[in-house]
């Protein structure tokens, strides 16, 4: 059974260095708070993780040397420094529009956090729960978390990225002028001199370029970006 939970610990080691990874390469990109957070908070649990496979083995050891307990206070310090930056996280999701999120996967993965936790609470009055790698589970589902938010952040910028106007050039920009004014194809076509064609053409580019749908869309964004 140790054996089993060792494999199980070290899979976990893999899974958190390319969470950690993800979170470090999104982080630098981006230079996201809460991803700064995520990263550190992500090292601490590892650590954690760590130093609990590694007393799996030498529990004996340190109880002949009577300094088990110096394990325990470095466990409890990096349980207490993980908390926190979970705190921390919440803090920052809760302070912002990260709320929106935070979709059926991600709400169904914190309440099986939430489970395991709880059966972890009450798991020394049940005796076939108390052998079951607590930290270990909480740990994989923390890292399928952060793996799906940084997956989703990602997204999202490259979203909000499409809808910058930056991207247009000098001529697509003074049409999406025109087009907040309320002229058509054909007056903003007299005004600069081209055919009416030519503008259906830049005001098809201008939608792709933003990611908008019509002339509606687009006059919020403009209105937005002002």
């Amino acid at each position: 059974m140790i054996h089993i939970i060792i494999i199980l610990h070290f899979l976990c080691f893999s899974l958190g260095v390319g969470c950690i990874t993800l979170s470090w390469l999104v982080y630098k990109k981006h230079k996201k708070n809460i991803l700064e957070d995520i990263v550190i908070g992500e090292i601490i649990f590892s650590i954690w993780l760590l130093i609990d496979t590694l007393f799996i083995y030498i529990r004996k050891i340190l109880s002949e040397y009577k300094i088990e307990n110096i394990f325990n206070v470095i466990s409890y310090f990096l349980a207490a420094a993980v908390i926190f930056y979970v705190y921390k996280i919440i803090k920052k999701v809760k302070d912002n529009e990260l709320y929106k999120k935070i979709n059926v996967q991600i709400k169904i993965i914190i309440g099986l956090i939430i489970v395991t936790c709880i059966l972890f609470l009450f798991s020394y009055k049940i005796v076939f729960l108390k052998d079951v790698p607590y930290l270990c589970l909480i740990y994989i589902l923390q890292c399928i978390l952060v793996i799906i938010y940084c997956i989703k952040e990602e997204r999202q910028i490259v979203h909000e990225g499409k809808n910058d106007l930056k991207c247009l050039t000098n001529r697509e920009k003074e049409i999406a002028d025109y087009i907040c004014m309320g002229l058509s194809n054909k007056e903003i076509g007299e005004k600069l001199f081209i055919s009416a064609n030519t503008v259906k053409n830049h005001v098809y580019n201008i939608y792709k370029k933003v990611n908008v749908k019509n002339k509606v869309e687009l006059i919020n964004l403009i209105n937005r970006r002002d």
